[in-house]
């Protein structure tokens, strides 16, 4: 004869079940993504237990600066800084913090509290040292891929919008008041330390684009002086100004601001050299027409290298260039073109840099005209 369970029995079974069914719970709801390879703990000092009740509305992309060995040895010894993931060029993805807990990332403690940080193993600057690839090789298919599953997990999890104003860089964080960095203010960008990841050439387009929210390239023309603000919202740091009868492009529209791109780097918080810092950045609509015409050329073929924006076709030791520029760009094109001695064919177009909009020479090879489809 077969016995019945004790109901003791079945109690313990049924507790265990509901205690794993909460453990998942949290997991996915409030310690963090469910896949990740490892869950490395950080120092006491490096992170905040909770959120202060504040609710978290951004997700920050930026870069180690270091090979992934030296990344993960960083963050699990610093006394004083963290972040929620870091993601390999492999595609790895290592947990830090729990998304419950507020990680020291951002240099801005508003930005820590209501924020996920996500590093991905690369660098700012291609030219580092340590970037054994020599240029944007880096930004690997498995790394793009990881990113692009955490932070959709991360944006269904707490109702984050995809777009330019909720997943933002590093680069677009207002600085600090604070005794530790004097340098810094909150009219300068970076955070306290004016940090500039994911850097110049971060493709923003690709990833927001496989995010589900595609560019919708526009050409604007600017009717009054307008500032150019790292954030749709006020205060936020000043990148340049606009000056009337200037044309660029746009690439997206929210909150009554339109997201361009700003290239150049003579707008740099102080303690930082100068360097190539470029920027998706805001402008009021308030200032702006959109222009029917459709001259507009978008730049190809060239990740992982970066091409070179001139201003002369005839300078062909690029001793000064205007700007680097790599794939996904988009710019006004002006129509001109020439020809050189060595059958170099070049395009003029027009920047908007942070001096204003510049006119430039690009070589006809790297960029093709592009019109926007219905």
């Amino acid at each position: 004869m077969k016995l019945k369970q004790p109901f003791s029995t079945n109690l313990f079974i049924f507790s265990g079940i509901i205690a794993f069914g909460l453990y998942l719970f949290w997991n996915n709801h409030r310690g963090g993504y469910p896949k990740v390879t490892q869950v490395i703990p950080v120092q006491k000092g490096a992170f905040e237990p909770g959120r202060r009740n504040t609710s978290i509305d951004r997700i920050v992309l930026f870069t180690t600066e270091h090979p992934i060995e030296d990344a993960i040895h960083l963050w699990k010894t610093s006394q004083s800084i963290s972040g929620h993931y870091l993601i390999s060029q492999s595609g790895d993805v290592l947990q830090f913090v729990s998304e419950a807990d507020t990680a020291y990332h951002t240099g801005n403690l508003d930005y820590n509290l209501r924020s996920i940080g996500i590093a991905v193993e690369g660098y700012a600057n291609p030219d580092h040292a340590e970037n054994r690839f020599g240029n944007l090789a880096w930004q690997t298919e498995p790394m793009m891929n990881s990113l692009i599953d955490v932070i959709g997990s991360i944006a269904e999890r707490h109702d984050i919008p995809m777009d330019r104003e909720h997943l933002i860089g590093k680069n677009q964080i207002p600085g600090v008041t604070c005794n530790e960095f004097p340098e810094s203010s909150p009219r300068f960008w970076g955070g306290a330390s004016g940090r500039y990841s994911p850097g110049a050439w971060w493709n923003w387009t690709e990833l927001l684009s496989r995010l589900g929210r595609k560019p919708n390239h526009q050409r604007l023309l600017c009717l009054e002086a307008a500032r150019i603000k790292t954030l749709p919202e006020d205060p936020s740091p000043i990148l340049a100004k606009a000056l009337p009868g200037e044309e660029f492009i746009t690439y997206d529209f929210l909150k009554g601001h339109y997201l361009i791109y700003v290239t150049n780097s003579e707008n740099t918080p102080p303690g930082l050299e100068q360097g190539q810092y470029h920027w998706d950045a805001w402008i009021s609509e308030d200032s702006i027409k959109i222009i029917e015409k459709n001259s507009m050329g978008r730049i190809e073929n060239v990740f992982p290298n970066r091409t070179v924006l001139l201003k002369t076709p005839w300078d062909q030791n690029e001793t000064n260039p205007i700007a680097w520029l790599t794939d996904d760009q988009v710019l006004v094109m002006t129509g001109r073109q020439t020809r050189l001695k060595n059958h170099s064919d070049f395009q003029q177009v027009k920047a908007m840099t942070s001096l204003g909009v510049r006119t430039a020479w690009i070589k006809s090879s790297d960029i093709s005209a592009y019109e926007t489809k219905d």
